[in-house]
């Protein structure tokens, strides 16, 4: 069944068979098809029980030991997780938590201040639109088209990329030139409010930005890369509702669709719901 799922001549499939408790992947995949997932949605659920059996198999655990403690223990795991090939889990804090946190982050940011109409604009790019702080920072106001309802970015490869501005992000952003912005010369969009007025033109002015609103929100935070805390959200978001990665890569501009499966990772809570009860395994 897991030829369903991923390429049957693939090293993927020869892995999952291969490693520990390998033979139960095909029911589990059997499970998730009868129960009529989607693929995208399948393959996370796999993913996920890949994870799950790497570490119990590290752990030490079998199969009969695996229990609700065991679930609780493995979700405390991912908190700190560096096991191989399973991304980086300083991120979890918030992915976990997935949407709650992050509309709290917002609403965190004063909308009555010139401070927190400009934070709110832009922690409304990182968490929508998945931009990096990079790409915050350096937005120019001739980077957006209002009537065609398009934002220009310039990414890491230097290639322009046009990515859709909705009516959410762009109310915010005209919130804060309307009433937030310093009128000054410069055509930076995000400038600091403070003197010396100037353009926000480091990703870590924005990190840093996005590290407050966390700490006002009471949200786990990584030791850095506050900033790509929300961009990562974007991707885990936009899986839970159906998109393909190829549509989250699409956003996110990533050049290989492995860099998108990194940043969808895996999910716990939704692996619990359609976890099927371990199977006996007789003795030999």
């Amino acid at each position: 069944m897991l030829s369903g799922y991923f390429d049957p001549d693939g090293r993927r499939i020869r892995a999952l068979r291969d490693g520990p408790a390998g033979a139960l992947f095909d029911g589990f995949a059997h499970a998730l098809s009868e129960a009529g997932y989607a693929t995208i949605t399948a393959r996370r659920y796999l993913r996920a029980a890949e994870h799950f059996i790497y570490w119990t198999d590290r752990n030490r655990l079998s199969v009969q030991q695996v229990n609700e403690e065991s679930l609780a223990q493995f979700g405390r795991h991912l908190g700190r997780c560096r096991c191989p090939h399973q991304g980086h889990a300083d991120r979890e804090s918030l992915r976990q938590g997935q949407p709650d946190d992050v509309e709290r982050v917002i609403a965190s940011c004063d909308p009555e201040s010139p401070v927190g109409r400009r934070d709110r604009a832009i922690l409304l790019l990182l968490a929508r639109l998945g931009l990096r702080a990079g790409d915050v920072a350096h937005l120019r106001l001739r980077d957006i088209d209002w009537q065609g309802a398009w934002i220009h970015v310039c990414g890491k490869s230097r290639r322009e990329t046009r990515l859709p501005l909705s009516q959410e992000v762009g109310q915010a952003i005209v919130g804060y030139l309307q009433h937030g912005r310093p009128r000054i010369t410069i055509d930076t969009v995000f400038v600091r409010c403070r003197a010396p007025l100037r353009a926000l033109d480091s990703p870590g002015a924005v990190t840093a930005i996005v590290a407050r609103a966390l700490r006002r929100a009471g949200v786990a935070r990584p030791s850095r890369g506050a900033a790509h805390l929300l961009r990562h959200s974007v991707a885990t978001s936009m899986l839970r509702h159906g998109a393909s990665l190829q549509d989250i890569g699409a956003l996110l501009r990533h050049r290989s669709i492995e860099t998108t499966q990194i940043y969808a990772k895996v999910d716990v809570t939704a692996l619990q719901s359609v976890a099927q009860p371990w199977p006996e395994v007789q003795p030999c």
